[in-house]
């Protein structure tokens, strides 16, 4: 099963076990990541609403960031072929 990165604009297709494409979670704050990892706990979420609230704060880091910045970071135009990248200008430039 799989899902499309939960980060607006964002074409990635990624296995149903992974939140977000890795360019993403590349710019997730340390501090929130290890609350997703630990809430998480290998696919065993020891209390489902704490892994939901860490994964929401992800989520709503990374808008935060790319919204508050008129350029898209380097690692994620890397990642992104021509046509993704200029759906995801398009979709937050609106």
């Amino acid at each position: 099963m799989t899902h499309q990165c939960p980060i607006a604009g964002c074409p990635h297709k990624l296995p149903s076990h992974i939140l977000m494409c890795r360019p993403h979670w590349s710019l997730v704050p340390v501090s929130v990541k290890r609350w997703v990892y630990t809430s998480w706990n290998g696919g065993a979420a020891q209390n489902m609403q704490d892994y939901l609230s860490a994964r929401a704060e992800a989520i709503r880091s990374v808008n935060l960031l790319l919204a508050q910045t008129d350029e898209i970071p380097e690692q994620i135009k890397n990642d992104m072929t021509l046509e993704e990248l200029r759906q995801l200008r398009s979709d937050r430039d609106g």
